[in-house]
């Protein structure tokens, strides 16, 4: 059975096209750690974050960086659905857009400086 839908997929292709380490963050450990182990042995690292906010982003990047190595490729997978209509509540808004939208403007706020540090990196 594939877990993690696009992301596990994403992953899964990062692992079969050769990727040493593949780093893979959701909101729960379990899911997390399906998709991990389906990348077949010590490819998988699972991390636990909310990738809807900054300052988990910033963890995740520095904790990366220094347990894995340099980050070549962050892919910025995370998000959700907000089911009806003017019904729905700010929060629910709020939350969607801060992992659907700012997550990209956070990983990029951490990651470029990096990347032009080191003459390379693809987002």
């Amino acid at each position: 059975m594939e877990h993690g839908g696009m992301g596990g997929a994403v992953c899964r292709r990062l692992a079969e096209c050769g990727a040493k380490t593949v780093v893979v963050v959701d909101v729960t450990e379990t899911e997390a750690s399906r998709v991990a182990t389906s990348l077949g042995p010590g490819v998988g690292v699972v991390k636990v974050a909310d990738c809807g906010q900054e300052s988990d982003i910033r963890n995740l990047i520095l904790w990366t960086e220094e347990a894995c190595g340099p980050i070549d490729l962050f892919v910025a997978n995370a998000g959700i659905l907000v089911h009806g209509g003017l019904e729905v509540s700010d929060r629910a808004w709020d939350c969607a857009w801060h992992l659907n939208v700012m997550q990209i403007v956070h990983a990029a706020r951490h990651l470029f400086p990096l990347f032009e540090q080191r003459g390379r990196g693809y987002f």
